[in-house]
């Protein structure tokens, strides 16, 4: 058995790695240059729309602080999207479609387990409702005073809620309910992602033996 040249495996190491470095941000700087060039355009129609002087002053600062914002999001999710199409081709659309429709059969058959767990969550609520103080009630016919005492019966409202939701009663129902939906979602997506793991393989490694043939 004849072994590979330690060359081979650095040369083809070193092309990988410059393919998908080069299929990422290749399409991360035009993505990121569309959101200045699209927050730019949408900053003079604005101005235009304006008529206004002053809205000509903002133009700059909305294309570069807008489109780098937006760009710093879409950008990396365009470069990502193009690498995985040029790894696997359009075999990405199999995990895009089994994994949902697995999760949500799964959703789907223990619906009525979900069901009751959401039953019992809102029994508790209730009966922690029913056995609490709440502090906003105190306000009492001060409640009528007017628009000013939403500053103090907001806070008061939040905190009880709060309260409520700590109630031990109501974190254990809720993390019942929480287990169950996470336990029906990661039993109905095992079967989809070890398909997909195998068809995007197999797409993986047909078009890695392509790129490096020559090698």
């Amino acid at each position: 058995m004849n072994a590979v040249p330690l060359g081979l495996v650095a040369g083809t190491f070193r092309s990988e790695a410059h393919f998908w470095w080069r299929s990422f941000w290749g399409p991360c700087k035009k993505a990121f240059v569309v959101c200045l060039v699209g927050f730019f355009l949408l900053s003079v129609a604005d101005a235009v729309a304006a008529s206004d002087a002053d809205a000509w002053l903002a133009v700059p600062v909305v294309a570069l602080v807008g489109g780098a914002y937006i760009g710093v999001f879409v950008a990396p999710a365009v470069g990502l999207t193009v690498l995985v199409w040029r790894l696997v081709g359009g075999w990405i659309i199999v995990p895009l479609v089994l994994i949902p429709v697995g999760v949500g059969l799964a959703l789907w058959g223990m619906s009525g387990v979900i069901e009751g767990r959401g039953d019992a969550l809102w029994a508790a609520v209730e009966a922690a409702a029913s056995e609490q103080e709440w502090k906003v009630l105190a306000l009492g016919p001060a409640a009528r005073a007017g628009p000013l005492i939403l500053f103090i019966a907001l806070p008061l409202l939040v905190l009880d809620l709060g309260t409520l939701l700590l109630t031990p009663s109501v974190v254990l129902q809720l993390l019942a309910l929480v287990g169950t939906v996470l336990l029906a979602a990661v039993v109905g997506a095992i079967v989809p992602t070890l398909v997909s793991t195998v068809v995007l393989s197999f797409s993986f490694v047909r078009r890695f033996k392509a790129r490096h043939a020559d090698a």
